[in-house]
């Protein structure tokens, strides 16, 4: 995984994106890793950003949590259990799944 730094809705490095990934020239895969609902972070701003830059250089995937029409899991706990899950996932399966090219 790499993090991006600095990178918001507002921004877009393309050049610092473009010069993170050729230093991993064998990677099998870029992963995109969020807390936030899938339609509530940058996600869904970055996603077509990040296959255009990407190119053929491997697919991308997602880790995180899914869509939802609530920001809360409504529970501390249930928050704790989820948030562990996921943090798990993206160290141990950072896989995710394999996102779609949009049309």
């Amino acid at each position: 995984m790499w993090p991006l730094p600095g990178w918001n809705s507002s921004t877009s490095p393309s050049e610092e994106v473009a010069d993170l990934v050729g230093r991993y020239d064998h990677a099998e895969a870029i992963v995109w890793v969020q807390e936030e609902p899938e339609n509530m972070g940058a996600w869904d701003f970055v996603r077509p950003k990040l296959q255009e830059l990407l190119g053929g250089c491997g697919p991308l995937h997602y880790v995180g949590r899914p869509r939802s029409s609530s920001p809360s899991e409504g529970s501390t706990s249930w928050h704790a259990v989820n948030q562990s899950a996921l943090i798990e996932r993206a160290y141990a399966d950072a896989r995710g799944r394999e996102v779609e090219e949009e049309d």
